[in-house]
């Protein structure tokens, strides 16, 4: 029975590193990068997307509290990197090569980016911005004083 028990430990433990090589041939990359601002500061929470150029297939991660992201298995190929946070410009980088097997460490630095409030006003159905009219009599020239002028001066209205 003891001798069962230790080829059996022995077929499981060769099984396991014959698997763990064929898993590790399998091809695919892990890409991974700190994204910061210009002065070095840690960017969280900035939205990662890889696009392959032959496949059109995306991939989306997000930076961690400390600015980094990590993409684990990332096929062999050329991609568009972009990095989008509010508040900085957006970073792109084209023609970025994986290849087989590799761990590709690309990191990036945002720029804040130029606000601007923009107010838009919709005037449509308001007021008719016409002056009004007013009439006026003048005392002193034979016409009586109208309570309603708006010009109404002690002598003039």
């Amino acid at each position: 029975m003891r001798r069962f028990t230790v080829v059996v430990l022995l077929a499981a433990f060769f099984l396991g590193q014959f698997t763990q090589r064929v898993m590790g041939q399998s091809g695919a990359s892990v890409m991974d990068g700190v994204v910061a601002d210009v002065s070095g500061a840690v960017i969280p929470d900035c939205v990662v997307t890889l696009t392959n150029g032959g496949t059109g297939t995306k991939l989306e991660t997000q930076t961690n509290g400390d600015g980094v992201y990590e993409f684990p298995s990332v096929q062999p190929g050329t991609y568009v990197m972009e990095i989008a946070k509010d508040g900085f410009q957006s970073y792109r980088v084209t023609d970025l090569r994986v290849t087989v097997a590799e761990h590709a460490m690309r990191n990036a630095v945002l720029t804040l980016s130029a606000t601007s409030t923009s107010v838009t006003v919709d005037a449509g159905g308001a007021a008719s911005l016409e002056q009004p009219t007013f009439e006026c009599d003048f005392k002193g020239r034979g016409f009586p004083r109208k309570p309603h002028c708006p010009l109404a001066r002690p002598r003039l209205c």
